[in-house]
């Protein structure tokens, strides 16, 4: 090896003249596409040993017409929610060959769109999307040149999605409270700029009205500004004379169970909590939050490998909803 290879990188040039061949023939061999002749073969994977050559993914990627590369926009990665799925997928993605670029959009719509175009200009195949809470342009959407997929936050029917089913989410909720016997349940919700919240509030209240309720018994608190400090919320907890609360995340379920115990208050005695993600959070606290689990890991699985069949022009699922459940604790 020269002096010059080595300060820098070794590149296929060098590891076809160690070999003897054409850089062409190196490139047939390195890609197994097209058999080389076994001795031409074992001088190569000698040669790439010996240089300690790494082939540039990216180089081969957009020679093929792919960067092998993926975008995922998330809205705050400090929510548990984001970083489930962003597992999900990344993990999919990685079985696949390909690489994800991960960037939060603070719930901006302005820097969304930037973001966008960031990783077009470094030619990601697709994209996967929770969108800010407010500005949604489906438009824009459908002028990417790449494919994309609303993940867990759907604003358009027609666009491919994948979300958690929020119609269960409530039936769920409203339905447990209902067979345990509370009379005076709230539920908790979160911003309705988003549909998500609009459609778990919908099912919760139709199913309890379904079960007998009246309207008048049940009551609608705003948390969309206490998700992770559910501790504000607990004097209108209290003002509104509940004996059951949904909350809109297990953060602020953990947070109104504290300030209701601080007020001596007892769970589920007075007051029953619902949370919603079953964060293992739940599990630690005493009593044990009751909470709604969202399959978040194997939903942001089910959206990448749907991506990647919609890269590849083959047959998808582009509309997924999956089904979620409720985890008994010791609030109910």
């Amino acid at each position: 090896m020269s002096d010059d290879q080595k300060k820098r990188s070794p590149t296929i040039s060098d590891v076809a003249r160690e070999a003897g061949v054409s850089t062409s023939t190196v490139s047939r061999a390195l890609s197994r596409k097209i058999p080389v002749h076994p001795s031409t073969m074992t001088r190569i994977e000698a040669a790439v040993a010996k240089l300690n050559y790494q082939p540039s993914v990216l180089a081969r990627g957009l020679k093929e017409g792919s960067s092998r590369t993926l975008g995922l926009i998330v809205p705050d990665i400090t929510n548990p929610v984001f970083p489930a799925a962003a597992l999900g997928a990344e993990s999919e993605a990685l079985s696949q060959g390909y690489q994800v670029f991960l960037a939060h959009s603070h719930e901006d719509s302005v820097l969304e769109s930037q973001l966008i175009q960031l990783m077009l200009q470094r030619k990601v195949d697709g994209l996967l999307i929770a969108s800010a809470a407010e500005g949604f342009c489906r438009e824009k959407w459908l002028q990417l040149p790449v494919p994309v997929i609303q993940l867990i936050r759907k604003f358009d029917d027609q666009l491919p999605y994948a979300i958690c089913d929020q119609d269960q989410i409530g039936q769920l909720a409203a339905s447990h409270l209902a067979m345990r016997g509370y009379q005076r349940p709230v539920i908790i919700t979160g911003n309705q700029a988003l549909p998500l919240y609009r459609q778990r509030k919908d099912s919760f209240i139709r199913t309890l009205l379904r079960a007998g309720y009246s309207s008048d018994a049940i009551t609608v608190l705003d948390g969309s500004q206490w998700r992770n400090e559910g501790l504000g919320m607990v004097q209108s907890v209290i003002a509104s004379k509940t004996d059951a609360v949904f909350a809109s995340c297990d953060m602020q379920a953990l947070g109104i169970a504290r300030g209701l115990l601080a007020a001596n208050i007892k769970i589920p005695g007075d007051v029953a909590i619902i949370g919603m993600d079953n964060l293992a959070l739940c599990h630690l606290m005493t009593p044990a939050i009751t909470s709604i689990r969202q399959p978040l890991k194997d939903l942001g699985k089910k959206a990448m490998s749907s991506l990647l069949s919609m890269i590849r022009d083959q047959s998808a699922e582009t509309h997924i909803k999956v089904s979620c459940w409720l985890n008994p604790g010791e609030t109910t």
